[in-house]
């Protein structure tokens, strides 16, 4: 009788045992490889929007304001059915394309991060986070824009520089550096550096691989990976001058 060409089951069984084993080796590799190939792009599209919000203060010497939701207002898109187009009633948005282009998928996904998970509550992890307060959509689903403007730069009351006048900051009006000054970042800054009082303080919107982190951009125009927590207040401002107090 000729000899059987065939792999017994311990064969298969210790072929199958290497190829899991290697596996969960290579898992955590390719998680951070791809979890770093978005925190890229996030920061890719923060310096493509930086640069129409510089434009725009070179131009006026304020910064952008919009009337409804400053935060998020500031650019962003609105959606046809479920496409995202640009916001003709946002003020940088005419920076970043004209009209003839303001459909333009690229374009208007420049305002998206890709690790959005949306704003949840306290508790659990970026991978696992908490219940959402945005009924499970993300931050670019429910405002047209995943990042978040510094708001003391919109208001000048609650920045402490106006009594009573609800205006943007004038660009002389800022005096710290530009390098550390915080003007965009993922939503995660704004929940990380609420008071321990304040509501909010009990949300979170970090999308990354470290908690109370994303990427900000400062008002030279650089963008950078941060931690917002109040020790890493010496490497980037949110108040626009320092000693006053913010409402």
């Amino acid at each position: 009788m000729r000899p059987r060409n065939a792999f017994s089951l311990i064969e298969v069984l210790v072929a199958i045992a290497i190829i899991a084993v290697l596996i969960a080796l290579l898992l955590p590799t390719l998680i951070y490889t791809r979890d770093a190939a978005r925190t890229t792009l996030c920061a890719a599209n923060l310096k493509q929007v930086g640069m129409a919000w510089s434009q725009y203060l070179d131009d006026y010497q304020v910064f952008p304001q919009h009337e409804l939701s400053p935060d998020w207002n500031y650019g962003g898109v609105h959606f046809v059915g479920q496409q995202p187009v640009l916001a003709s009633d946002r003020p940088i948005n005419r920076y970043l394309a004209d009209e003839k282009d303001s459909a333009s998928r690229p374009v208007a996904l420049l305002y998206r991060c890709p690790s959005d998970r949306g704003i949840y509550e306290r508790g659990g992890s970026p991978k696992n986070p908490g219940s959402s307060i945005l009924g499970g959509r993300t931050c670019f689903e429910t405002f047209g824009n995943s990042y978040r403007a510094n708001p003391y730069l919109l208001d000048a009351v609650l920045a402490g520089v106006e009594p009573r006048l609800h205006r943007p900051l004038r660009r002389h009006e800022v005096w710290v550096a530009e390098s550390r000054l915080l003007t965009i970042a993922d939503a995660a800054w704004y929940y990380a550096t609420r008071p321990e009082k304040d509501p909010q303080s009990r949300l979170d919107a970090a999308w990354h691989h470290a908690p109370d982190s994303g990427n900000m951009l400062a008002a030279d125009g650089s963008v950078r990976f941060m931690r917002f927590e109040p020790g890493e207040t010496d490497r980037y401002a949110v108040l626009p001058r320092p000693g006053l107090p913010a409402k």
